[in-house]
């Protein structure tokens, strides 16, 4: 099992649907990067995630500083595509509208 961090995610204006993150491997002994985040289609999250590894979001706070998120799951949407979103009671400051936009 691998453990990975959202930093930035892009909606579809229409759908409000996440499209793509901005993610990367991340090495839980001491939360740093095994892989610098790149963009990918958020298929590549759902697959990780039916495949058993974790994905967290990783919220900016205050300064260049960060902290760990809510952890992602997979969900349907409306138009019964596989999708991500974190649990419904979420706090605002925790949901994907306070991560970056790519």
């Amino acid at each position: 099992m691998s453990v990975f961090g959202i930093t930035g995610i892009r909606i579809d204006d229409h759908t409000g649907v996440v499209t793509h993150v901005r993610w990367g491997q991340i090495n839980p002994k001491n939360n740093s990067w095994f892989t610098e985040p790149v963009d990918a289609p958020v298929t590549d999250v759902v697959n990780a995630i039916v495949n058993g590894d974790e994905v967290w979001t990783i919220i900016p706070v205050a300064g260049a500083q960060t902290a760990l998120g809510p952890r992602v799951h997979t969900m349907l949407s409306t138009g019964g595509l596989e999708g991500i979103a974190v649990p419904p009671d979420t706090p605002d400051d925790r949901s994907f509208d306070v991560l970056p936009k790519i």
